[in-house]
């Protein structure tokens, strides 16, 4: 999700990061961030670029992704008019294209991503805080519940897990399949239908749902 964020949110489909700061955006340890990474790499849903560990600059130093997942539509405001070379005029203002295709991760103050996508959960920082708990008295890789619960609830991005976590008997009275079995995207919601060269798709769960 940080790499989504830092990739689609800002308009590029790479993200420059070096891990130990995405380990404190997410709260985790460097080493559960390698195993995530790897994992990631695994399923085909990033792929790394390039490594800059000598940078002069030691706040340019990280890892180079590149996330292969679709990208939400943005909404465009209906004053925006397009003209050549791929600027827009805004209000009579013109405007040029955005020329660098990687995002620096120590220039990226807002962490918000652009419109589509869903910002603020619909449960409490109480009930965000004690699934945060739970997470880490399972060992599943949460070393400071306080800042994770903090995340999740202004994202919302883990709305479902929390349901389930805190509602059970409605999970499994649940209809919808466990995606996790998905043997096509492994849980992950996405998948290359024709292999990674021809891109990802949203996945259906068609063999989930017909085994």
């Amino acid at each position: 999700m940080r790499l989504y964020r830092l990739s689609a949110g800002f308009g590029s489909h790479t993200c420059h990061v070096s891990l130990p700061k995405l380990a404190s955006s997410c709260n985790i340890s460097e080493t559960q961030i390698r195993i995530f990474l790897k994992d990631l790499e695994r399923r085909r849903l990033i792929k790394r670029l390039s490594v800059d560990l000598a940078n002069k600059i030691q706040s340019e130093r990280g890892v180079t992704f590149e996330v292969l997942l679709p990208r939400l539509a943005t909404t465009k405001s209906t004053a925006g008019v397009k003209i050549a070379g791929g600027a827009e005029s805004t209000g009579g203002t013109k405007t040029e294209p955005n020329k660098v295709n990687t995002q620096k991760e120590n220039t990226q103050t807002q962490e918000e991503p652009s419109a589509g996508v869903r910002v603020g959960s619909k449960f409490t920082i109480e009930e965000c805080r004690k699934y945060a708990k739970h997470l880490q008295s399972t060992g599943q890789g949460i070393n400071n519940p306080g800042g994770y619960a903090t995340t999740i609830h202004r994202t919302g991005e883990a709305d479902v897990l929390i349901e389930a976590y805190l509602h059970p008997e409605k999970a499994s009275s649940s209809l919808q399949p466990d995606i996790s079995r998905c043997p096509d995207c492994n849980g992950t919601g996405f998948y290359y239908p024709k292999g990674s060269e021809d891109g990802v798709a949203r996945c259906k769960h068609e063999k989930l749902s017909g085994s």
